[in-house]
């Protein structure tokens, strides 16, 4: 599995790759997304294959996998509604309905699933787009 998390200062970005990543480095980055210098995370085998992506930081976080059989799939919180929230990912700021804005906790539940079977959590809400 490789991690990627960007890493922004001014208009500069780049990427940090961690190849062959552990369950720990995949926990430290999502730590790191601030919403500020560190906005994304992906996780993914390489190539075409399924991926998810957390971004936002640090206390309220977007969650999306590319599964492979080619669905997009949000992790949602069904509690919440549709307010909107602003948010940034990816280093840009964006507007998302709040029921698709969740905690740390279902983030790095979502990641970990994922990091072990390369599937959504099935216990966790997901919305197909």
């Amino acid at each position: 599995m490789q991690i990627t998390i960007d890493e922004r200062d001014g208009s500069g970005k780049s990427n940090l790759k961690t190849i062959h990543a552990e369950w720990s480095d995949v926990v430290d980055a999502i730590r790191r997304l601030n919403g500020k210098s560190h906005t994304e995370v992906t996780l993914a085998e390489g190539g075409d294959g399924p991926y998810i992506m957390i971004g936002g930081g640090p206390t309220r976080y977007f969650v999306f996998i590319w599964t492979a059989d080619e669905r997009s799939l949000i992790l949602t919180d069904p509690r919440k509604g549709d307010a909107v929230e602003r948010l940034i990912v990816g280093g840009q700021a964006a507007e998302h309905p709040s029921r698709q804005i969740v905690t740390i906790e279902d983030a790095t539940m979502a990641a970990k699933t994922f990091f072990n079977t390369r599937l959504p959590d099935q216990e966790l809400f997901w919305a197909e787009e």
